[in-house]
C-alpha cells in the first residue's frame, strides 16, 4: 500500500528501510539489479517484516562531472537533478511492476537534492530516519545501508569521515561479482585484512575504541549471487557506450539497451544527455580537433 507521502510509513507492517545512495548518472540495470537481490536478500531474513528500499541521488552540488553536466542540451544545469530523478523512477516504476514479493517496495528519496549542498552519507541516513520517524517510530535495527564492497572497505581502511558512526548503522555489503563458493566467508576475510582502526581513528576520534570484531559484527554481508553481467551495466560503462553511439561508432542502441531499460536509453538519447559532458573538453571535442587537424595536413600536401 503505497501512500502520497514516501516517509508515511504508518500503513505498513514491521517496516524495514534501506537506504541506497549514489549519483545514478545515468541509472543502469546494475542498480536495479543490486537493489532487487539486497531487498529480497533482506526480507528472507525478516519474513515477516515489509521492506522498503529509498533510492536516495546525490544533489548536483556534488563534484563529479558526469552529475553537473548530465543536462539536456540547450537548458541550464538546473535540469541536472531533474533528469536523474526522471530516470530513477523510471526504475522504481519497474522494480514496483516486476517484484513478486508484495512485502518490497522501491522509493526515490530527494533529501539531498532538497538540501541544495553536499550531504555527508551519514547525515543522509539521519535525514531519512527522521523524516520516516515523522509518521512511524522504527528502531535503528530496522534501518539499513546498502554499500558495495568497495564503499565498505573505503570506511574500514579509514577513507571515509565517520568511519564508526557509519558502521553504527547497520550496513549491508554488496560483494564483488564471482563465481566463487563460500563467497561471505571469503568477502568477510578480506574486510578483515582491509580493517584499519587507527586509520579510522583518524578520521573520528571515539572512546572507548570498538574491537575488531565488534566492528566487523555491524556488517550483513549479501550471499546471494550477484550476476557477472553486473560488472559490465555501471553508469561509466554505459557513458562510454553513449560515446561511440553519439560519434557514429554505434549504429544502433542494442548494446545500450543491454545496459539500462529501454525507457531509459530512449530518455537519454531523446534529450541529447551527456552530450555537454561529451563535449567539454572531452571524448568528441578532442575527435573534432583531431579531424580539423587532419583537414590542415592533407590541404598542405595539396
Amino acid at each position: 500500500m503505497a501512500s502520497a507521502n514516501i516517509y508515511d510509513l504508518s500503513a505498513y507492517i514491521n517496516p524495514i528501510v534501506i537506504w541506497t545512495g549514489g549519483s545514478f548518472s545515468p541509472p543502469t540495470y546494475g542498480h536495479i539489479e543490486v537493489a532487487r537481490i539486497v531487498a529480497n536478500f533482506i526480507q528472507k531474513r525478516y519474513p515477516s517484516y515489509t521492506v522498503l528500499l529509498y533510492f536516495v541521488p546525490v544533489s548536483k552540488i556534488y563534484a563529479k562531472e558526469s552529475v553537473k553536466n548530465n543536462s539536456i542540451i540547450g537548458n541550464n544545469d538546473g535540469d541536472s537533478d531533474s533528469v536523474r530523478l526522471n530516470m530513477l523512477n523510471m526504475c522504481t516504476t519497474h522494480l514496483n511492476t516486476i517484484e513478486i514479493n508484495k512485502n518490497i517496495k522501491y522509493f526515490v528519496s530527494t533529501l539531498e537534492i532538497e538540501a541544495k549542498r553536499s550531504v555527508p552519507t551519514f547525515e543522509s541516513i539521519e535525514i531519512l530516519k527522521a523524516n520516516i520517524r515523522k509518521t512511524k517510530d522504527i528502531p535503528d535495527s530496522l534501518f539499513f545501508i546498502s554499500l558495495g564492497q568497495d564503499n565498505v572497505e573505503g570506511i574500514l581502511s579509514g577513507k571515509w569521515a565517520n568511519p564508526f558512526t557509519l558502521l553504527n548503522k547497520n550496513i549491508i555489503c554488496v560483494p564483488r561479482p564471482s563465481t566463487e563458493t563460500n563467497k561471505s566467508l571469503n568477502t568477510m576475510r578480506q574486510l578483515t585484512k582491509i580493517l584499519n582502526i587507527d586509520a579510522m581513528l583518524k578520521k573520528q576520534a571515539i572512546e572507548p575504541v570498538p574491537t575488531q570484531d565488534e566492528l566487523l559484527s555491524k556488517i550483513l554481508i549479501v550471499d546471494e549471487k550477484i550476476p557477472e553481467a553486473i560488472i559490465n551495466a555501471s553508469s561509466t560503462q554505459l557513458r562510454n557506450k553513449l560515446k561511440e553511439y553519439y560519434t557514429g561508432k554505434l549504429s544502433t542502441i542494442e548494446e545500450l539497451n543491454k545496459m539500462s531499460l529501454p525507457v531509459i536509453i530512449d530518455y537519454i538519447i531523446s534529450n541529447r544527455l551527456y552530450m555537454k559532458l561529451l563535449m567539454k573538453g572531452g571524448f568528441i571535442s578532442k575527435q573534432k580537433k583531431y579531424k580539423k587537424k587532419l583537414t590542415k595536413k592533407n590541404t598542405k600536401k595539396k
